[in-house]
């Protein structure tokens, strides 16, 4: 775990020193929720599941608050934004078990904006729809430009 700490500042670092250079836009497979509403089977699987622990948890959200390195400035999990009350929508599902037709699934794709250009963000939805050889689904965000 002490690798994973040592990765999390220096990325929190990186950010915001890209951050304070042209806004953000950061995307793809996390491999970290925020909270309970991001997984199937939340309370089973806190502090045992990689992706769902305390330290993993709080660097992720420190980092989109900005409090993660002194010049940081907060992030925005765009589809979190759009759809704050949603439980449920996933974009992995393990193969085994038939984890996609039972709902029971993660969400670890996401796209984070620089907060000062989340307001382009136009929509940010998951393809439920979608279905193909990956045990992820895609994610996309329609960015209003220029940045």
């Amino acid at each position: 775990m002490a690798t994973k700490q040592a990765w999390n500042a220096a990325f929190a670092r990186y950010l915001a020193e890209l951050d304070a250079l042209k806004p953000v836009i950061w995307c793809g497979d996390l491999n970290v929720v925020q909270d309970e509403r991001d997984l199937a089977a939340a309370s089973k699987k806190w502090n045992k599941s990689p992706g769902y622990t305390a330290i993993e948890c709080d660097a992720h959200r420190e980092l989109l608050q900005g409090v993660a390195t002194p010049t940081s400035k907060p992030l925005v999990d765009v589809w979190r934004q759009k759809h704050p009350d949603a439980i449920g929508h996933y974009t992995f599902y393990g193969w085994r078990g038939f984890c996609r037709t039972k709902g029971i699934g993660w969400r670890l794709d996401s796209f984070i904006l620089s907060e000062r250009i989340a307001t382009k963000a136009l929509e940010c939805e998951i393809r439920h729809e979608c279905y193909g050889a990956s045990d992820h689904v895609p994610i996309y965000c329609d960015i209003q430009g220029p940045l």
